[in-house]
C-alpha cells in the first residue's frame, strides 16, 4: 500500500490525523509492504493451508488525543465483549477440535518499526489513581514527538490472528519497558525543547570531530556544527514564542467573551479554544467538561465546543505570515472601532441618552482587548511563517496534525 492514514473524527479532538507516515523519511517508498504466501503441506488435504507472512512498515507518526484514545479503547473492549457473548465458551473447544478453521501462521517475520507519538491529555482521573491504577499517570504529561522503535519480530507456529496479536504484544512490551523509556521521557513536552537544544549542542562538538576523522577539514566541521546549533536554537525559540503568543491570544479572547456577555462565557466562538493553555501546550483548546461525582458529563454542551486549533492552516512562509498578520490586526482594529463608535450610537438611537453612557463604559475594555488580540495573533502568524521558512517540513507536519 502506497499510503495509509487514520483520520481523527472525534468531535472534541483538535487533531486531524490519528496515524500517518512520518514526514521526511522514505516518502517515495510504499508505506506498507506485506508478502503473504499460502502453503499446503499435505497433498491429501488441500483445504489445510499454512501462511507465511513477511511485513515491513515505514516509520509512523501518531497524534493521539485523550478523547480519541478513550473512544478507541471503549470500542475495542465492547467489541471483544460482544464477541465473547456471541461465541460463548465454545471458542477454545472449537480451536482444539477443528484447528483447520483457524489460520495457522507457519512464519511471521516483521521488520523493526519506528514510531513518533504526540499525546494530548485533557483530564486526570484521580479516583483511579487512588485505587492503584497508576497507568493514569500518563495523563499528567503531554508527549511531543516521543520516539520509540519496536523491535523486529520473528514468530513460527502460531494458531489464529488473536494469538498472533497477543504474541506481538508479549514481544514488544518488555522491549519497550527495557530499552525505549529514554525516548518516551525525552518526548515529555517540557523536556522536548531541552532535548532538541542538547542535540544542537552535541552537533556543535561532534560534527567537527567527525569531519576531522573523515577528511581532516576541521573548519568545514565547525561550520556544520554551528549551523546545526543555530538552527536548533532558532527553531525552539520560534516554537516557544508562537506558543506564548497563541496562549496570550486565547486568554484575551476569553476575557473579551466575558465582557461581551456580561459575565457569561459564550460557547462555540468559531476557531477559539475553549480554555487557556500553558506554555507547554500547543494551543489546541483543551475541552472543559463539567463532570459529576460519578465522572459523567452534566450536559452535552461539551460536544458543541469548537475543536479548531489555532495552529491549523499555518502560513507557507514569512510573506504569507505577514499577510495573515496584517489581516488579523486590521480585522481586530476594525472591531474595536465599531465597539467604540457604532455600538453607543445604536444604543442612543434605541434608548436615548440614558443607556449611551453605560454602553460607552462597557465598550472601553472591549476596545482595549481587541487590538491586543489582533497584535498577539499577528505576532503568532508572523512567527509561524518564519518557522515554516526556516524549516518547510514544519507546515506539512502541522497540516497533518491540526484540524
Amino acid at each position: 500500500m502506497r499510503d495509509v492514514q487514520v483520520l481523527d473524527r472525534v468531535p472534541t479532538s483538535v487533531w486531524k490525523k490519528f496515524m500517518t507516515r512520518m514526514r521526511g523519511v522514505y516518502e517515495e517508498e510504499w508505506m506498507v509492504r506485506v508478502k503473504l504466501e499460502s502453503v499446503r503441506p499435505y497433498k491429501e488435504n488441500r483445504k489445510l493451508e499454512e501462511l507465511r507472512i513477511r511485513a515491513k512498515i515505514l516509520p509512523l507518526r501518531f497524534h493521539v488525543d485523550q478523547d480519541t484514545l478513550n473512544f478507541t479503547l471503549s470500542f475495542l473492549l465492547s467489541a471483544m465483549a460482544h464477541r465473547e457473548e456471541t461465541d460463548g465458551p465454545t471458542i477454545s473447544s472449537r480451536v482444539q477440535i477443528e484447528p483447520e478453521d483457524e489460520s495457522f501462521i507457519q512464519l511471521f517475520d516483521m521488520k523493526p518499526l519506528r514510531l513518533k507519538v504526540d499525546y494530548k491529555p485533557k483530564r486526570v482521573d484521580y479516583r483511579s489513581l487512588r485505587h492503584g491504577q497508576f497507568l493514569e499517570l500518563v495523563n499528567i504529561f503531554q508527549l511531543d514527538a516521543a520516539e520509540m522503535t519496536l523491535q523486529g519480530v520473528r514468530l513460527s507456529g502460531v494458531y489464529g490472528w488473536a494469538r498472533l496479536a497477543r504474541s506481538l504484544v508479549e514481544q514488544w512490551i518488555p522491549h519497550v519497558r527495557d530499552t525505549q523509556v529514554p525516548g518516551l521521557v525525552g518526548g515529555v513536552a517540557p523536556l522536548r525543547s531541552l532535548v532538541n537544544l542538547g542535540t544542537g549542542v552535541a552537533d556543535l562538538i561532534l560534527l567537527p570531530i567527525e569531519q576531522y576523522r573523515k577528511d581532516g577539514r576541521v573548519i568545514r566541521g565547525l561550520q556544520k556544527g554551528a549551523h546545526s546549533f543555530v538552527r536548533a536554537t532558532a527553531m525552539e525559540a520560534l516554537k516557544l514564542g508562537t506558543r506564548l503568543a497563541v496562549g496570550t491570544q486565547v486568554m484575551l479572547e476569553q476575557a473579551d467573551d466575558i465582557l461581551r456577555s456580561d459575565g457569561g462565557v459564550r460557547r462555540g466562538q468559531g476557531s477559539r479554544s475553549s480554555d487557556p493553555m500553558g506554555p507547554g501546550q500547543e494551543g489546541d483548546g483543551v475541552m472543559v467538561e463539567n463532570r459529576g461525582d460519578d465522572g459523567t458529563n452534566d450536559s452535552n454542551e461539551a460536544l458543541s465546543i469548537s475543536s479548531t486549533s489555532k495552529f491549523a492552516s499555518p502560513p507557507s512562509g514569512l510573506t504569507e505570515g505577514l499577510e495573515q498578520a496584517y489581516r488579523s490586526l486590521s480585522r481586530n482594529m476594525g472591531m474595536a472601532a465599531h465597539t467604540i463608535f457604532a455600538v453607543p450610537m445604536e444604543v442612543y438611537e434605541q434608548t436615548g441618552t440614558s443607556g449611551t453612557a453605560r454602553a460607552v463604559v462597557k465598550a472601553v475594555p472591549v476596545a482595549i482587548l481587541r487590538p491586543m488580540i489582533g497584535a498577539s495573533e499577528a505576532f503568532s502568524k508572523t512567527l509561524m511563517g518564519l518557522r515554516t521558512s526556516v524549516d518547510p517540513s514544519q507546515r506539512a507536519e502541522m497540516e497533518d496534525k491540526y484540524k
